[in-house]
């Protein structure tokens, strides 16, 4: 019964239809709802099935989280890509501003846990599917980046998957992209 119903949820969240407020509200509390289902079994009780479920509706969640904070990383991003800031610069922001996202949906699923009501910070819209993949392969490439002033004080040589910064600027243009397209879908 819980899998069936995962999917009719699943399924109204990605349909087009899914456009008035009374509607996402309800969807909201219907997704809510059965997450709390699921994280009311003692995690030692849980089926593979019901552990796949579970780390999906935390994914769904995360991307819903995230997307509440689109804008901040779009400035961000775009800063960069203006030269507004360095790539040191950027990769220091951008790692610290998705570390107060981690803490800050971390603390929202313990709320959850203790108290279902607790009120929600993320709205339940379809195009937040998958923003977290785009933020986490910023991450990545974040974390791939080494200036060419470090490589210098240090006396080395670029290594393997080390990428400098017009390499991260490519990259991040290539993830604005990615975003601009998922804002212009209806």
């Amino acid at each position: 019964m819980l899998v069936s119903f995962s999917f009719n949820v699943f399924n109204d969240i990605h349909s087009n239809n899914y456009t008035s407020n009374m509607k996402q509200n309800l969807r909201q509390k219907e997704f809510l709802v059965y997450f709390k289902k699921l994280t009311e079994q003692s995690p030692l009780s849980y089926k593979g099935d019901q552990i796949i479920e579970l780390k999906k509706y935390i994914d769904y969640l995360w991307d819903f989280f995230l997307w509440n904070y689109k804008n901040l990383y779009l400035e961000l991003f775009l800063g960069f890509i203006n030269s507004s800031i360095s790539g040191d610069e950027f990769t220091e922001q951008f790692i610290k501003l998705r570390f107060s996202h981690i803490k800050e949906f971390d603390q929202l699923l313990k709320e959850l846990e203790i108290n279902f009501q607790a009120q929600t910070k993320f709205p339940v819209d379809s195009r937040a599917f998958n923003f977290n993949r785009i933020i986490s392969q910023v991450y990545e490439d974040s974390e791939a980046f080494v200036s060419d002033e470090c490589l210098e004080s240090i006396g080395d040589d670029r290594d393997v998957g080390e990428i400098d910064e017009n390499e991260l600027r490519t990259r991040i243009k290539e993830a604005i992209l990615r975003i601009q397209k998922i804002l212009n879908e209806e």
